[in-house]
């Protein structure tokens, strides 16, 4: 799963709809140039993430529109106290076709929200990823409680309520 700026996009976007009906209600010329407009203000309401998002989704800037640079690294998991949000776990495919992310191992995906680094900034959720064969034990305190996960090349544990054994650690 990748990180996906929702503020970049939900401030760029704001309005959308109404806009696109203005812009479309323009006769020929005008039309265009009211929709390179609206794109314009898409572009500097959103910022660079706004940006940077569109042409991670493989579309071209619009001309004159500075390059946005690398995506920012993914915060790696780390063993301070957060909270884990999400899991997702699929079993194996016998039936995956090539080029699916994990053909025919099962996997899963864990998001854990956990305060930022350096401290001056909002939660962020953190994603740890792991391919099969594997060993998943799972209970509800996993997602009621604050813990510190414990992170090794085979164990993922986060207390009684989830540990995670086996299997390779997969990129995001």
């Amino acid at each position: 799963m990748d990180r996906v700026p929702l503020d970049a996009l939900t401030t760029a976007l704001r309005g959308a709809g109404r806009d696109i009906l203005a812009a479309g209600a323009h006769r020929s010329g005008r039309r265009d140039a009211a929709f390179r407009a609206l794109v314009d203000t898409w572009f500097d309401r959103g910022g660079p993430d706004f940006a940077r998002e569109i042409k991670n989704c493989g579309r071209a800037l619009p001309a004159g529109r500075p390059d946005p640079g690398p995506t920012p690294a993914r915060p790696e998991l780390r063993p301070v106290p957060g909270q884990l949000r999400i899991l997702r776990y699929e079993a194996a495919n016998r039936w995956a076709t090539p080029g699916e992310p994990f053909p025919g191992w099962p996997f899963v995906h864990l998001q854990f929200a956990q305060p930022p680094a350096p401290a001056d900034g909002p939660w962020q959720l953190v994603g740890h990823h792991r391919t099969g064969p594997f060993a998943l034990r799972l209970t509800q305190d996993a997602f009621r409680a604050e813990t510190a996960p414990e992170l090794s090349t085979t164990t993922l544990t986060t207390g009684p309520g989830l540990t995670l054994t086996g299997g390779t650690p997969a990129s995001h």
